[in-house]
């Protein structure tokens, strides 16, 4: 903290503890490295009943403690930073561990010990969301449709973390950073490099901003590639591998073969290449920018996902994202005071795009009509 904020005057306003601290061992999945753990629990031998994988003095009792010495350290430098806690997400599927106890190192929630424990102090809530598992774990896995339906979770998340903010903090207007996000918890397949992500990234984004988080981060830029994740002829895309990254890192890897037989070597293409989540950032930030706000919209198709942002010159734009494979729909929009501006350009990504396109004319006016299969649709309204 003195280094980066009174030595150099970077001004870093907002720190977090810790990163899924929850994945060392306390439930039992230890994935997350934590010095703190032991293998066997303090003054005595393994406890029978215990989760394989248990670690001991290193649950959330234990990072609510180191946290609070964090938080006084730091503040006693630089007393205007904020410090995030790392939380679980609630009140929908595949957060584990959400609500998760261990009688043995955690008799109470991790939410519950760590927000009891620290109150006030807590800056932000670091919690991160994936809400697809992969086939490995859940059989049978992740589905396109299943995804594109997921974020009607978000609302429940949100008002379930509020609730928990304000039973065991006091304060249930802590702000909630999703500092990582994307559509499967791990093994990435051919889905995270088609439309069907694009698509997923508009809803997962605006839907969390529309519900009131703070903030929203992607994961990630570059990752690289994975062979072994769920690649199979019902999801969308021509793939045979999944990335996590929105660009690509040129690097290979090899398919699983037949048994007792070697697999084929596959790489992805040149590194920096986009892949579609990239392209879906990129309509985002032409959708939505700083200073603008989100306004409330409803679509009378369950497939249609509409969402409207004004721009503070008065402007209002409005983002259409079609779920549906295979059905285009009319478009026809409602917007009292508003109208379709008429010069205005629309901008489009499909799964037939090569890359997002600024539309004009006749190509621009039949896109502002009919929102085809598995795409997104900006559109400029202006008052009038």
């Amino acid at each position: 903290m003195r280094y980066a904020n009174v030595k150099h005057h970077y001004g870093i306003k907002y720190w977090e503890i810790g990163n899924e601290v929850y994945g060392n061992g306390t439930y039992g999945a230890d994935w997350e490295a934590d010095a703190h753990c032991t293998t066997t629990p303090t003054g005595g031998p393994v406890i029978l009943g215990s989760e394989p994988g248990q670690t001991y003095n290193c649950g959330p009792a234990t990072y609510a403690a180191n946290v609070a010495t964090y938080i006084a350290a730091m503040k006693a430098v630089d007393p205007h930073i904020s410090i995030g806690v790392v939380l679980t997400a609630s009140g929908a599927p595949n957060n584990w561990p959400d609500g998760v106890t261990n009688p043995v190192t955690s008799p109470q929630s991790w939410n519950q010990t760590v927000l009891s424990a620290l109150g006030s102090k807590v800056g932000f809530a670091d919690v991160h969301w994936y809400p697809q598992n992969p086939s490995t774990i859940t059989p049978p896995g992740p589905t396109d449709a299943g995804l594109l339906a997921d974020t009607a979770q978000i609302s429940a998340a949100v008002s379930a973390l509020r609730t928990e903010f304000a039973t065991w903090a006091g304060d249930k207007n802590i702000p909630i950073m999703i500092t990582e996000t994307n559509s499967v918890s791990s093994n990435p397949g051919k889905q995270t490099l088609s439309i069907v992500n694009a698509l997923y990234l508009e809803q997962d984004y605006l839907t969390w901003l529309e519900n009131g988080v703070s903030n929203v981060d992607w994961w990630q830029i570059h990752n690289g590639i994975v062979t072994s994740g769920d690649n199979g002829a019902a999801l969308a895309g021509s793939a045979d591998y999944g990335d996590y990254g929105v660009l690509s890192d040129g690097s290979c890897g090899t398919l699983p073969g037949a048994a007792g037989s070697e697999g084929t070597q596959v790489c992805e293409p040149p590194a920096e290449t986009p892949f579609p989540a990239y392209y879906g950032l990129r309509m985002l930030s032409r959708f939505i920018q700083p200073g603008d706000t989100l306004v409330a919209t409803d679509s009378s198709q369950s497939l249609v996902q509409a969402f409207a942002a004004r721009a503070s010159g008065g402007q209002l734009r409005v983002m259409i994202v079609n779920d549906d494979p295979a059905n285009s729909y009319g478009i026809d929009l409602t917007v009292p005071g508003y109208r379709l501006a008429p010069s205005a350009p629309v901008l489009f990504y499909g799964q037939q795009s090569a890359a997002p396109a600024t539309l004009s004319g006749p190509a621009a006016r039949a896109a502002a009509a009919t929102a085809a299969p598995y795409s997104i649709t900006t559109l400029t309204l202006t008052r009038g």
